[in-house]
């Protein structure tokens, strides 16, 4: 019973920063990566449409998935 209250407690503190997610796709909302990167913030998406996509990217201080 105990084991079992841990393991759920455990399961719904590590799901709830993925409630607050976002997903963000380029270029349909963001017209390109970087502008998508500012937006961003832990633990957001950044979903890239099918497309080439030019240009240099930098990425500092995210947690992106």
């Amino acid at each position: 019973m105990k084991k079992t209250i841990v393991i759920t407690l455990f399961l719904l503190i590590t799901s709830i920063g993925s409630v607050f997610a976002k997903i963000l796709k380029v270029p349909s909302e963001y017209s390109s990566i970087s502008l998508a990167i500012t937006a961003s913030a832990d633990n957001d998406t950044i979903l890239l449409e099918p497309g080439i996509y030019l240009g240099e990217i930098k990425i500092k201080n995210k947690n992106l998935l």
